[in-house]
């Protein structure tokens, strides 16, 4: 959106919130205490990548403290890593009353004038709030806050609009073109319909898992006659604005499952069941002789960004709220065949009891797919889309939260305590990181015609190339059209030991319209980087030794091998050791145990 083509933007790209930032109820005061060896490897990077990759030109800092320091306070990580380390050239803003937050909740501060004089100095340029408005005048008074300050916080600021092309006259200006008629353009109707497709992750599919069909085609007995007997039930039967989250504006439209199942077929029947989260309606026992009259059930359920998980505040656990897991059970066990369920929610929810289930027969995970998400779900439904989704979280079952306190920020497991995501997480999820099934199949084998590992680029400093370039097969082994993500998942040596991860997401890519029997090629490419790990001071080193490259059911070993500088390092480091066991300063135990162990 921002688009660094040429000395001008298309709009000033912001990323947050900075940085540490996972709590929603006390997120005000939130104190994250987060080890260095977690920040540099798990709460850095994506900020990292939006300043050094995206060339972002805003960062917001976020309304919790990291350490003790309220982000919006704290100067090493505002002018330290992201301007002096990154390189931004841009401006800072605060969260919406984050600098009043430094003084009413943090208490980091005592006076108006002095949180001034603190924001100011940590880096922030422009605040969204009406504090610094009210207070910047006294503070300049007395001298907490110079001029100085102000002429670089302002010059950051003015920066930017000079390159949004604020002082430009007409003819000149790139993006003058752009107005509010081209958001609801046809073009971006038809990205949103494609995003909301190839976002839909199917988890389970029993029903025609043989055969390759979609679930429901179109031109099978049930729909031959017009009084097919498709029932829809759930408090998602007809979701519209549920798609759209908690926070964001309005569509000029919003299509629902109701509406486009009934553009494809006639004969429906639909039952609410029960609400989201309420207690207060309970159709139950409509919605089960519903499904013991209908030949098939598509049910809708989840969660909801206006009731359930919203601004400030939390979910409390990964259950669906409400009646809905009484309602699923129900109306499974009373269907005349195993029933199709779509989950619609912001993130995980338990569903292992459904993944087990006979009665359950698919399930879709639909998360919020935005203003085309009926049309997008009724698409795969009947096969005019083959689902080709991966997970982007980890699903965990529900007790899964008797072991992870929400406001622990740990990612490294430790006794009791079983780690965060797929790179550390130590227990069995319900549905991995990834993971993603199809209408068709997919098989892999390695293309060792463009293999090439080279150990002479491992010393470069250059991370942009490619300490390995692996060739890669995908066959499509199935009987319908699809598309395909390749997940690439590097393990290092000791992986899930020593702080160090199971294993890293290091490269992915997307094959589209793979016919049945045909064959694509792809080209991964490993930097080195990659091959780093943060030690527990959160530097990163470069981990020589075997590494594992994984993808799919396949895998290879990859040699990093030890830096010349560190073999001779190492080499006159034991030579010196063993001279002071010759003049009896060290003992051989103390030399294995202290010195080589380190």
């Amino acid at each position: 959106m921002q688009e660094n083509g040429n000395e001008f933007l298309k709009t000033s790209a912001c990323c947050k919130h900075f940085s540490a930032y996972s709590i929603e109820e006390e997120k005000f005061s939130f104190n994250a205490i987060v080890t260095s060896q977690d920040m540099a490897d798990t709460y850095l990077p994506a900020f990292k990548s939006c300043v050094k990759e995206g060339q972002a030109t805003c960062v917001m800092c976020s309304y919790n403290a990291v350490n003790g320091i309220p982000s919006c306070a704290n100067g090493k990580l505002l002018t330290g890593k992201i301007r002096e380390e990154w390189g931004f050239r841009g401006y800072i803003v605060s969260d919406c009353g984050a600098v009043n937050d430094l003084m009413v909740n943090h208490h980091f501060t005592n006076t108006t004038s002095e949180t001034c004089r603190v924001a100011y100095d940590a880096g922030i340029d422009v605040a969204c709030e009406s504090f610094l408005q009210t207070h910047l005048h006294a503070a300049l008074a007395d001298g907490n806050v110079t001029n100085s300050m102000m002429e670089t916080a302002l010059g950051r600021g003015f920066g930017v609009l000079m390159r949004l092309g604020y002082f430009e006259k007409d003819e000149v200006r790139p993006y003058k073109h752009l107005g509010p008629s081209i958001v609801d353009s046809e073009g971006h109707r038809a990205l949103a319909l494609e995003a909301a497709r190839q976002s839909i992750v199917l988890l389970k599919n029993e029903r025609n898992l043989k055969t390759g069909l979609p679930l429901l085609p179109l031109k099978s007995k049930l729909f031959q006659s017009r009084q097919a007997g498709l029932a829809l039930i759930g408090p998602h039967f007809n979701a519209s604005q549920v798609f759209l989250g908690n926070y964001h504006g309005l569509p000029s439209f919003i299509k629902t499952p109701l509406g486009e199942i009934e553009k494809r077929v006639g004969g429906l029947k639909y039952e609410l069941g029960c609400e989201v989260s309420s207690f207060g309606v309970d159709r139950l026992q409509e919605a089960e002789d519903l499904a013991a009259s209908s030949s098939q059930v598509v049910l809708f359920v989840g969660i909801s960004g206006e009731t359930v998980e919203y601004e400030t505040n939390d979910r409390v656990n990964l259950s669906l709220p409400g009646l809905q897991d009484e309602l699923i059970r129900r109306v499974s066990s009373a269907a005349q065949q195993p029933v199709i369920l779509f989950l619609i929610s912001g993130g995980p929810v338990d569903c292992e009891e459904w993944k087990s289930d006979p009665n359950i027969g698919a399930i879709f995970y639909a998360g919020y797919i935005g203003q085309s998400g009926g049309e997008a779900m009724a698409d795969v439904l009947f096969g005019a889309y083959n689902p080709s989704g991966r997970l982007a979280h980890t699903f965990y079952a529900n007790s899964y939260l008797d072991q992870v306190p929400k406001g622990n920020m740990n990612l490294r497991p430790s006794v009791g305590y079983p780690g965060r995501t797929y790179r550390f997480y130590t227990g069995s999820p319900v549905y991995e990181f990834g993971y993603g099934l199809s209408y068709t199949t997919f098989s892999y084998s390695w293309n060792s015609e463009i293999d090439q590992t080279g150990a002479q680029i491992i010393s470069t400093t250059d991370t942009s190339e490619c300490y390995a370039q692996v060739g890669l097969l995908v066959r499509n082994t199935g009987v319908s059209t699809g598309d395909h993500s390749v997940l690439a998942f590097l393990a290092p040596p000791n992986a899930g030991r020593m702080g160090r991860p199971i294993k890293n997401l290091v490269a992915f890519e997307r094959l589209s319209d793979v016919g049945p029997n045909v064959t694509g090629n792809m080209e991964i490419c490993i930097r080195r980087n990659q091959f780093e790990l943060a030690n527990k001071e959160g530097e990163f080193e470069l981990i020589s030794g075997e590494w594992r490259l994984m993808i799919g059911n396949i895998e290879r070993t990859i040699t990093v091998p030890q830096k010349q500088s560190q073999i001779k390092i190492t080499t006159m480091l034991i030579f010196d050791f063993f001279l002071d066991w010759l003049r009896g300063e060290k003992t051989f135990y103390s030399i294995l145990t202290n010195e080589v162990g380190k």
